[in-house]
């Protein structure tokens, strides 16, 4: 049996027809190079993983007690035998060539760490994420335009295919455990960034998203809270003594902006899960000066 060259990280949650849809694009992939599918099971409760089991048994499957988010890519990451880690979820569909073409993106060009497909809608077949942008204030989004080059260089993504060598000179970790869901991928990028590597979006490489599985899984207060604690957690960890200072008013600024705004149009439970957010990550920043985690 040939060693992997890529190893695919799926993540499923309850992902129903979608994550057998998502595999299965994966194995339909015209690629060059051996590659390793594992999907990884983040406490599912539906039928998801015993269906892909019947229909793809050669699928390496790792299964979680719990839905741990996000970080249940690190904590597989290592079983991945691939010198590449394509790394997405159940709500993805990848067209036949764009793993190939991410490849031989990564393979020709050792200063990018990271290669990501232009994602399109799958329904409207519109322009999904064609970009990625973060504020000077540490907010983040993308853009849903499409992009002029062929190639782009992006600040972060949430899927692509990344070099185990030069994620391991980035912290090693896929994600950052404790982030849970959103800033993850933006800290990656950062930290990618911090080791002289960049992040591209490659335009002729394309997937399809089925739609946003994590606003019907969890409440939005709690999804702006940990967007709002993560975001300043990015600030703090990235941010040197001079630009903390430069830039806290800013900051700060913005957030309590929002929360006001949020008070102003009746959406308390929002106000309050920015204020927690905040409060949050200032009180962990706090304790990390004393060396208190």
């Amino acid at each position: 049996m040939q060693i992997p060259v890529i190893s695919v990280l799926v993540l499923n949650f309850n992902g129903g027809k979608n994550l057998l849809a998502a595999v299965k694009s994966i194995y339909r992939s015209k690629l060059t190079v051996p590659f390793e599918v594992i999907v990884i099971d983040n406490g599912s409760t539906d039928k998801s993983i015993e269906a892909l089991k019947k229909a793809v048994p050669r699928t390496k499957i790792v299964k979680l007690k719990r839905n741990t988010g996000t970080a249940a890519f690190t904590l597989v990451q290592d079983q991945a035998k691939g010198k590449y880690i394509f790394f997405t979820s159940d709500d993805k569909l990848l067209e036949l060539f764009c793993l190939q073409r991410l490849y031989d993106v990564l393979k020709n060009n050792l200063k990018i760490a990271q290669a990501c497909p232009l994602l399109l809608d799958a329904e409207t077949k519109k322009v999904d994420v064609g970009g990625t942008w973060i504020t000077p204030w540490f907010y983040a989004g993308k853009s849903t335009e499409m992009p002029k080059q062929p190639i782009t260089k992006i600040p972060y993504m949430g899927m692509g295919l990344i070099t185990v060598d030069a994620l391991n000179n980035a912290g090693h970790n896929l994600y950052d455990p404790s982030y849970f869901f959103y800033g993850e991928d933006v800290d990656l990028g950062l930290r990618l960034k911090k080791a002289d590597f960049e992040v591209v979006l490659v335009q002729n490489a394309i997937a399809h998203h089925l739609g946003d599985v994590s606003a019907g899984i969890w409440p939005r207060d709690y999804l702006i809270f940990l967007s709002e604690r993560n975001s300043l957690r990015n600030y703090f960890k990235h941010s040197g003594i001079f630009k903390l200072i430069l830039l806290m008013p800013l900051v700060v600024g913005m957030r309590v902006a929002k929360i006001l705004l949020a008070f102003i149009r009746g959406n308390f439970k929002i106000a309050v899960a920015r204020t927690r957010g905040v409060i949050t990550a200032y009180r962990e920043w706090i304790l990390s000066l004393f060396g208190v985690s």
